[in-house]
């Protein structure tokens, strides 16, 4: 996977949280790296964590999901171009997004 640039899952019935335990391993963290682009709409997700291990990503749409928050990592994407969370039911602070020059 260390040449993985695009996922998409888009259009699922994948459900619960997304992200990596704080404890996994070296190597599964690294190939997260190089993902560019990641499409996980129109699935049931309730939570992302753990974005900030998403280092180069560019495209994010976790649009049509209902994670109700921000989710956490999002304020260390510099490299964010596209992000659409629309219909995800967001409500809160847009803080951690304010400061992403890229978006």
């Amino acid at each position: 996977m260390l040449s993985l640039v695009e996922v998409n899952l888009a259009m699922n019935r994948l459900g619960g949280n997304v992200g990596l335990h704080p404890t996994s391993k070296a190597s599964s963290v690294s190939s997260l790296s190089s993902f560019q682009k990641l499409n996980l709409s129109h699935n049931n997700f309730t939570n992302v964590v753990h974005l900030s291990r998403f280092s180069n990503l560019q495209v994010l749409d976790l649009s049509y999901n209902d994670l109700r928050v921000l989710p956490s990592g999002m304020e260390n994407l510099a490299k964010l171009e596209h992000l659409d969370l629309s219909s995800c039911n967001i409500s809160g602070s847009v803080e951690p997004i304010a400061n992403l020059r890229s978006l």
